[in-house]
């Protein structure tokens, strides 16, 4: 090597198995370039020249010429500071500690360094906990624990997914059977006509007055100040049973008269038109006393009423004060409307 000669490849064979012969060749040129290039970098090594001659001075010196001293202190520094990544498993994270260790010198140390480090730099803090109570706790130890807790953890999240999805089915069954409850009490007991039927499709909407055959609709509401109260229906159904005749008459006089009403049995006032008053008491005026509530119809619209008074009704035998929900007028001539007290 110190002559500078170094064996020449032997020529390219052309007879027999050309395949191998190639391939010996080409590896008997590639050692030989290496070969040469070593040796041009040896030549500038410093290498005292009694130590020329010694395998083991040279392979040193190429060593050291290959394979820089490393800074140890940033090294470890570089280990010690480590954590494990949150897209990292337990095998990948200790095997990174392991090749980041390689550099640092820790010698007979090295196992109980990755161990050390794995405790304090894992992410899962219950591992961690169960790590520091094992009063023998190894490398091995700690890598299995780390992993049963990992697995454990992996298999905790699969069960809460699945319960998830059962809880959203649950809720959703729930939702359905509420749902269709809501639209079986909405069908029933309306407190408009009285009837069954769907939500917004009240029989009473839109139908004719029974006397002008007006398409009118006299649903009205009582209204006082910000909140609404259903009334009665007025003139809105054509079915005989809902009409009934009673008696009335003003108090303290013995004029009876009797008018045909519709009886609405969820109302909480009593309201007849302004016309048929007249005719019980058998004045054009009678007395009433004036009333801040308002009568919302049906279709939105309001009416003032011009008052309210106390009328005895009788129904057969039975004196009462139901809910009478108006007499023959049609809406145009029930534009004043008359309250009783509740």
């Amino acid at each position: 090597m110190t002559s500078g000669k170094l064996p020449v490849p032997f020529p390219m064979e052309v007879k027999g198995n050309l395949r191998d012969n190639w391939t010996f060749f080409e590896s008997q040129w590639d050692n030989y370039e290496i070969a040469t290039e070593c040796y041009r970098i040896f030549q500038h090594l410093d290498i005292p020249d009694g130590d020329r001659k010694k395998v083991s001075t040279i392979l040193k010196a190429l060593k050291e010429h290959f394979i820089p001293k490393t800074n140890v202190i940033y090294e470890r520094y570089v280990f010690n500071t480590s954590d494990q990544l949150q897209s990292e498993g337990v095998d990948v994270y200790v095997t990174r500690l392991r090749g980041l260790s390689n550099s640092c010198e820790f010698g007979t140390l090295q196992s109980q360094m990755i161990r050390d480090r794995i405790v304090l730099g894992t992410r899962d803090s219950g591992a961690r906990s169960l790590m520091l109570r094992e009063p023998d706790l190894t490398l091995e130890k700690a890598v299995d624990m780390c992993r049963a807790s990992e697995i454990a953890d992996s298999q905790m999240r699969k069960l809460s997914s699945t319960e998830e999805v059962n809880y959203a089915s649950k809720k959703k069954v729930k939702h359905e059977i509420k749902k269709r409850t809501s639209e079986m009490e909405e069908q029933s007991n309306c407190r408009y006509c009285g009837g069954t039927h769907a939500k917004r499709e009240c029989p009473a909407y839109g139908k004719s007055c029974l006397q002008s055959s007006t398409p009118k609709v006299n649903i009205v509401e009582e209204t006082d100040s910000s909140s609404d109260e259903s009334i009665y229906t007025l003139n809105a159904l054509t079915d005989k049973q809902w009409f009934v005749n009673v008696t009335m008459s003003m108090p303290n006089t013995p004029n009876n008269k009797s008018i045909k009403c519709q009886i609405d049995t969820g109302a909480s006032c009593n309201v007849i038109s302004a016309s048929v008053l007249s005719r019980i008491a058998k004045q054009k005026k009678p007395r009433m006393v004036p009333t801040k509530t308002k009568l919302k119809l049906y279709d939105g619209s309001t009416l003032l009423p011009v008052g309210k008074c106390v009328i005895k009704c009788t129904v057969g035998r039975v004196k009462k004060k139901p809910g009478i929900s108006g007499c023959g007028d049609c809406r145009q001539r029930c534009s004043n409307i008359i309250v009783s007290s509740s």
